[in-house]
């Protein structure tokens, strides 16, 4: 009986915690839609009136949301760092990596870390998704200064080649041809410019398949299977593209 009932505490404890975590990642993500909302103004006109590439897949500041947070994702890497329910704020880099973060901006985590959490060493999960929503709202806020910048005659869309440029600058390195594929299976084969929304899309799936192109992705994860038998994480799967890359 007493066994019993220290299960359904346990039980009871854990279902509060996960209630927790839930609430604290919406307000995550409807903190990124917010700022979404307040960078795009005008994509978000402009898809309103059908011009801005909205897939019926939610509002464009929802869509952008998703793009720069994937709230699974960031579960299961904080379980990967986490040591007795905390990560080690010397563990974000390495984190914000496996997110898809070629390059991490160590200026914007100390300075997140020092003004929303006094500056403290570790971080629960509560913490660790507040500090992703701020990190991804530098993000978001970078990148799309970067694509303003490339945009050079103002007409709210850059090809491939500005493209690609607008990526190296945002901190991804996508493998050679891998931009006009994307450019293709995002916005479809005769279209050679994308908007700052489907630049956004791209930028999501590259962030996802850490730079590899569908078919490619695929193979190296067709291979992983194969060589480790159990259906790895997206962290394992990760670390074997990043080998790929550097073995050619």
């Amino acid at each position: 009986m007493a066994r019993a009932e220290a299960e359904a505490v346990r039980a009871m404890q854990a279902a509060e915690e996960e209630a927790k975590l839930m609430e604290a990642m919406g307000k995550a993500a409807a903190a990124l839609q917010e700022r979404a909302r307040q960078l795009l103004p005008g994509v978000v006109q402009r898809t309103a009136a059908g011009a801005g590439g909205d897939d019926g897949q939610g509002e464009p500041e929802e869509q952008l949301q998703k793009t720069f947070m994937d709230m699974s994702r960031s579960r299961e890497v904080f379980k990967h760092f986490a040591d007795g329910g905390e990560l080690n704020r010397d563990a974000l880099k390495e984190a914000l990596q496996m997110l898809g973060h070629d390059t991490v901006n160590e200026e914007w985590v100390d300075a997140i870390i020092k003004d929303k959490f006094s500056d403290r060493s570790f971080l629960d999960q509560y913490d660790f998704s507040k500090f992703l929503a701020e990190y991804e709202a530098c993000h978001m806020d970078y990148v799309r200064m970067r694509f303003t910048e490339a945009d050079v005659d103002s007409s709210g869309k850059v090809d491939a080649q500005e493209l690609a440029q607008v990526l190296r600058k945002a901190g991804m390195t996508p493998v050679t041809g891998v931009v006009p594929q994307l450019i293709a299976e995002v916005c479809g084969p005769r279209v050679t410019e994308v908007n700052f929304m489907n630049f956004a899309k791209i930028l999501g799936i590259l962030r996802y398949r850490l730079g590899f192109t569908q078919e490619e992705y695929s193979d190296i994860a067709t291979s992983f299977k194969r060589l480790d038998r159990p259906l790895p994480s997206s962290r394992n799967l990760g670390s074997a593209c990043r080998i790929s890359s550097v073995l050619g």
